[in-house]
């Protein structure tokens, strides 16, 4: 080796060596100094980079950007079986979720994110958003916190807010599906996501507690002024309204092994129940929840969903207050090493309606009107399911396998002068698994 190529090879080296300072102290002057000095290349640089598979940091004033991707796969058979009907069994695979979404960091501590889900289909105007919105990041004398605007979930539900994508069992539970998603003829629709001001903070020197503070539009998955549950432009009067949401939460460890939150989630919309184009009712709506866990091997929860519902019976002429319950827990019984654990997963969920009714198909993935339709056509006051299943966690949220059984009944039919005492059954085997990227 000459000189020449020594001092050019000791350069290369020097320039790797001040390249890996550089990213670990996020400053790369050096390496602008010797490409301005000509000492080694722009090109010379850029190889040293890919060589050693170094990453730069990006230069004050960058934005930061991140790209994932989210799929679930469901496999899917039930059988019903209603009182004086003969039984009925349907199935099927179903691509329950596929999400994308981009996140982008901007200096000055603001985000902006923009998420998809190309399975999602709404009739309110946001068919595929999952989320769009800017946040920043605010620091004061006594609370700090972020401020987001745009479209994204209010805080109200704790399973709901959980996600779909840590939650351990086959989708949300019926609770969740029957109060806070999309409005429609049984869903009550308070909850999930709006457009609209939203503020997650905490108090300074008050450890474990954090509070949240919202203001919306009054119909929930809603981007359009003047939606409907059409998705048309044809409800004026709800759009000059808004909703108000508070929350609170609290989380403290009990003793070394044990950690305990609890808290409790609010929500009220002057108009936010559409009975007709000119005709809307409040909703004031109250989640209080707990959680315990045990060390990172059980996680057990409790969730109450109590509604107050101006024109909420099922002749639209009287209040209704329906309740529901939810409990969901999940133990670890088997540890794979590297190859994931295995957790035992239990879930209980009521729902008592007083009148407003509910229908299987809004509140069971995969149900439907069958050829026996009436069963289908009642509005019944209660509802329970009862779950039961495995969730192996192959590469914890980002590869989950799960396997399931839900037994559901509904029983005591609204409208039980038209149809009597009957009620429906439903066995539900699933399967399901989850990939993120």
């Amino acid at each position: 080796m000459n000189i020449a190529k020594a001092i050019k090879f000791l350069t290369l080296a020097i320039a790797a060596l001040a390249s890996m300072q550089v990213a670990f102290s996020q400053d790369k002057r050096m390496i602008d100094d010797l490409c301005g000095k000509n000492i080694i290349s722009k090109d010379e640089a850029s190889k040293i980079a890919r060589d050693l598979a170094l990453v730069f940091p990006q230069k004050d004033g960058a934005i930061k950007t991140k790209v994932w991707g989210f799929a679930q796969v469901m496999s899917n058979y039930m059988y019903s079986e209603t009182t004086h009907e003969s039984g009925e069994d349907w199935g099927g695979f179903i691509l329950r979720r596929a999400y994308m979404g981009f996140l982008a960091e901007i200096p000055d501590n603001w985000k902006a994110a923009i998420d998809l889900d190309f399975c999602r289909r709404n009739t309110s105007g946001s068919d595929y958003l999952l989320n769009c919105y800017v946040a920043k990041k605010l620091d004061f004398d006594f609370t700090s916190g972020t401020l987001n605007i745009g479209f994204k979930k209010v805080q109200m539900g704790y399973e709901e807010i959980i996600g779909a994508f840590k939650i351990p069992t086959i989708d949300t539970s019926i609770v969740s599906r029957y109060f806070f998603y999309a409005q429609n003829n049984s869903r009550i629709g308070m909850g999930m996501r709006y457009t609209g001001l939203f503020w997650d903070g905490e108090v300074r020197g008050f450890d474990g507690f954090k509070y949240h503070l919202a203001l919306t539009n009054s119909m929930n998955n809603t981007i359009m002024l003047h939606s409907h549950l059409s998705g048309k432009e044809s409800n004026p009067v709800s759009a000059n309204n808004v909703n108000l949401w508070a929350a609170f939460f609290y989380s403290k460890k009990l003793c070394k092994d044990f950690k305990i939150t609890f808290g409790a989630k609010t929500g009220f919309g002057n108009q936010a129940f559409i009975v007709s184009n000119d005709k809307y009712g409040s909703i004031f709506q109250v989640n209080p929840f707990v959680e315990l866990k045990y060390k990172d091997d059980l996680t057990m929860w409790l969730e109450s969903v109590i509604s107050n519902i101006e024109y909420g019976s099922l002749d639209r002429n009287g209040y209704a207050t329906p309740v529901g319950y939810n409990f969901n827990a999940e133990y670890f019984i088997l540890d794979f090493n590297k190859y994931g654990r295995l957790s035992l997963v239990g879930r209980l969920s009521q729902i008592f309606t007083d009148g407003k009714g509910i229908l299987p198909k809004d509140v069971l993935t995969g149900a439907k009107s069958s050829s026996h339709p009436r069963p289908f056509d009642i509005y019944f006051d209660r509802a329970t399911t009862i779950y039961g299943g495995l969730c192996w966690y192959i590469r914890d949220h980002n590869f989950k396998f799960f396997a399931g059984y839900e037994y559901a009944i509904f029983d005591h039919p609204v409208n039980s002068r038209f149809f009597g005492d009957i009620e429906t059954n439903m066995h539900i085997f699933r399967t399901q698994i989850q990939l993120r990227f």
